[in-house]
This record gives C-alpha cells, structure tokens and sequence, in this order.
C-alpha cells in the first residue's frame, strides 16, 4: 500500500478496536490489534525510508557545495581577487542542486532568506474606543432623534397653560463604497519565498482597517465616512498650555467637563492624541514639582488615551468625546474576490475587496476638539 492508503487503513481499523471495546467483542478486537500494528510497522518503515534518503540526499549536498565554493576560489584567486556572481534568489527546499560553479543561483550556493519585514505602522485604534460597530447590516437604518425636552409652566389658578411642542428628526447612515484591487502575477506567488498571496491579502484588510481609523479619529473625513472630529458641528476649544506648548492638566479636564455640562453621559469618555502629545503629557508634572504626571499608565485622570499618527491629530491638539454617541456599520458582506480567471491569459491573478461601510455621529455635543493657540 502507498503511504496515504495505510494512513487511512490506520483510522479506520483505531475506529474499529474503540467500537469492538465499547462492545466488549474481545475476539474481533485482538484481530483487529494485529492488523493495526501491522499496518503501523509498515508506516514506520515507510518513514525510515524517506529519512535515510534524505540523509543520502543531504551527505550529496554538502559534497557538491564544498566542490562548487573551491571552484569559485579557484576562478576568484585566476581573476586577481575579484569575481561577479548571481546571487540565488531562493531556496525553497534543503536539497541543493548541482550546477555551473561560475553562478551561484545554478550552482545551488544557498542564500538565507529571512521573515518578510512589514512596514512600520501605529495599530488603529478605532476597535478600542468604545464605538459601537455592526456588521453584515441590512436596509437602511434611521435613528429618530428628540432635539428638545419638556419644560413644565408655573402657572396661577384657572391660567390657561401655554401649548407646548416637541422637535423631533431623524439621523440617518449613508454607506461608502471602499474598496481595493491589487494584480500579481503567478510567476511572483510561485518564486516567493513566502506566502505572497496571503501578505496581499492581509495588506488588503489592513488597509481597510488604516481607512477606517482615519474617518473615525481623524480630523479629516473619508468621503461619506465623516467621523466626530471631523463634523462641521464639533465644538473646538482652545486649550492653556505651559511655557513648552503643552496643555495643562486643568485644561484637559476641562474638556471632560464641557462635555458633561452639555448632559452628555460620559460613557467611553476617552482622550485621542498624537504620539508626540502623548510622550510631552507623559514627561510633564500634573503641576510644578509635583511627582506625578499629566499622562500615566496610559490614562488621564483615570481616562483613557489612545494614540494615533500625526497625519490625523497635530502635535498638542487633544480630541476627546464619548464614542458611544457614535456607530460604525458595515452593509451588507465584505467581499474579498480571488479572480484566478479574468487575467488567466495574461498569467495574472486579481484580488480585490468591495464592502460598505457608514460612520454615523448621533450626538456631535458628546465630543470636543482642543487646539493649542
């Protein structure tokens, strides 16, 4: 039998002795034993096999390697001391092959290729801030909004109460099309010394997630995904700072308290600056001589602090609100498309994301924006 048909044979014969065990049929479980330790000999020696082969395969190895290398000191000594070699691009298995010793790639030199280095990036930050995201949403959706409360008359006896009315609107979430379409060819899938197609695949969600980020704590919109701070109805206020341009402790929580007075309930009340902002709280004391400072462990007066990229915030501007007045949806599926067929003459393979997302700010007096002066 071949390696697979006695790996199969070897499960079902383990079904068959736990099934005779649980019937306590002693006899059929005995035989079925002999032929299970049977077939797993074969197994075995199967295995040996193939090790003992590559240990031949590897002793060659190493015979053709030292030959190629004296060959290349040979030609380099004839040349005076110099010599131009094809680096190998590749290697993509432990046996080497035999080639010309005047081109490193043909001659099997190996060159050790590392874990791909991705670029360097801050983590997005949308996911942690308390707004509320759904997915695979239907329809259109409508938050009915009452702008305005009641108030109660203080009247005399007999005085004919004054008619009263409730204002009433509506928020509605207007999708965005995002989408992203990257072509390889299957040359460059098949040379890789990784796996290509999963790195664009995985570039491609991330940078769904980079677009995201942006809408949701940036100062900027993205299209029709126009988050908090970047609403034309957000408040902005300037903040004190110190001699170095750093805002002060009070004035941060200052923030917190506008906010509040507005009857904002603080829930995931968060503060959102850059990293330059967020190491100058962190190096600056609460007040002169004081031990503790603006920013620690992460928090502002037991608040939290997420940092972003200068791209989104200025250096010492300070964002903060309650992201639960906000909701993030995506509509409908996310459809991430492996097109092996459409460029199949050209050798191409296409892969591309289409998804729709809304950003919808219900409340924007549940958020501030701090610009230093």
């Amino acid at each position: 039998m071949e390696k697979r048909e006695l790996q199969l044979k070897q499960k079902e014969l383990r079904a068959a002795m736990h099934e005779a065990n649980e019937k306590n049929e002693v006899d059929h479980f005995d035989k079925l034993a002999r032929e299970y330790r049977e077939v797993c000999a074969d197994l075995q020696k199967i295995g040996l096999d193939e090790l003992a082969s590559v240990i031949e395969r590897n002793k060659k190895t190493t015979v053709d390697t030292n030959k190629a290398l004296h060959d290349v000191m040979r030609q380099v000594r004839a040349n005076g001391g110099t010599a131009t070699y094809t680096l190998q691009r590749e290697i993509t298995s432990s046996v080497i092959t035999d080639g010309d010793a005047n081109n490193m790639e043909s001659a099997g030199i190996p060159l050790s290729i590392k874990s791909l280095i991705n670029p360097l990036e801050l983590p997005t930050i949308y996911q942690s801030v308390g707004i509320t995201i759904q997915t695979g949403v239907r329809g259109n959706i409508v938050w009915p909004c009452l702008n305005t409360i009641a108030e109660v008359d203080v009247a005399g006896e007999t005085v004919e109460l004054e008619d009263k009315s409730l204002d009433f609107s509506k928020v509605t979430a207007v999708p965005q099309r995002l989408g992203l379409t990257i072509t390889v060819t299957n040359e460059a899938i098949d040379d890789a010394s990784f796996d290509l197609e999963g790195v664009i695949t995985a570039q491609i969600q991330a940078a769904l997630a980079r677009v995201i980020n942006t809408a949701v704590v940036g100062d900027s919109g993205v299209g029709q995904l126009v988050g908090p701070f970047a609403n034309g109805d957000v408040e902005s206020v300037t903040l004190t700072t110190d001699s170095n341009g750093v805002p002060t402790y009070q004035a941060l929580l200052n923030m917190m308290g506008v906010i509040m007075g507005k009857g904002v309930q603080l829930n995931g009340f968060c503060y959102i600056m850059n990293t330059v902002t967020y190491a100058n709280l962190m190096s600056t004391p609460i007040t002169a001589g004081d031990s503790r400072m603006i920013c620690e462990g992460g928090k502002i007066a037991g608040f939290p602090v997420y940092v972003t990229d200068s791209a989104k915030i200025a250096d010492n501007n300070v964002n903060a609100g309650c992201f639960a007045y906000a909701v993030l949806n995506q509509h409908g599926e996310n459809r991430l498309t492996v097109d092996t067929l459409t460029l199949a003459a050209k050798g191409e393979i296409k892969i591309t994301l289409n998804s729709r997302w809304s950003l919808t700010v219900l409340k924007s007096e549940a958020f501030l924006k701090g610009v230093v002066a």
